[in-house]
């Protein structure tokens, strides 16, 4: 499950890197990549947080040596990562509720931060520093998407077209008069 994480992270990023350079299909294949690396976080955190393959989730040897602590932690950091992936997912996308969600979560994920990096100094376990890792990963990631202005956002994905950031932002400002007209291209 490892390569399948990595490899929905990467395809996250070129996704993101494709709607900032405004290609074709960039909003389906950014949704579509976070949703599954959310479904693996939510469904198999328990295991991919803790160290086990996907092959390995249904062989009860592979539990023997983790403690039931160590699996409600990996169940409730797979619930935080879902969670912050989704909200991110809102916020790039520029959806409702992307910047409510995050500020929801953050501290959530600053405590899980807390927790573990205790953890890690009382024990020095190396599966608690992957997971230090993926949350120094995940944290800046949703931090600097939480701190960064719609406004921002809306300059950097149409940039190109500034009639349309115009109107978009005047949306923002007044909502009930409706969104503004996608521009058109020939």
């Amino acid at each position: 499950m490892k390569k399948a994480e990595i490899i929905l992270f990467a395809i996250t990023c070129v996704a993101f890197i494709m709607k900032i350079m405004n290609i074709p299909y960039n909003a389906i294949l950014i949704t579509f990549s976070v949703l599954l690396l959310s479904m693996l976080y939510l469904a198999f955190g328990f295991a991919l947080l803790n160290g086990i393959g996907f092959r390995a989730i249904l062989k009860k040897g592979k539990y023997n040596k983790i403690s039931l602590l160590r699996i409600f932690a990996g169940i409730g950091l797979g619930f935080i990562f879902s969670a912050i992936l989704i909200y991110s997912l809102f916020r790039i996308q520029l959806w409702p509720y992307g910047q409510f969600g995050l500020q929801l979560m953050l501290p959530f994920l600053a405590t899980a931060i807390v927790v573990i990096v205790v953890f890690y100094i009382k024990n020095r376990r190396q599966f608690l520093k992957i997971n230090i890792f993926r949350l120094v990963i995940i944290s800046v990631l949703s931090l600097s998407l939480y701190l960064v202005s719609t406004d921002t956002l809306v300059d950097l994905y149409y940039g190109d077209n500034p009639e349309y950031v115009k109107e978009y932002k005047e949306y923002l400002k007044n909502p009930e008069k409706g969104r503004p007209e996608y521009y058109k291209t020939n």
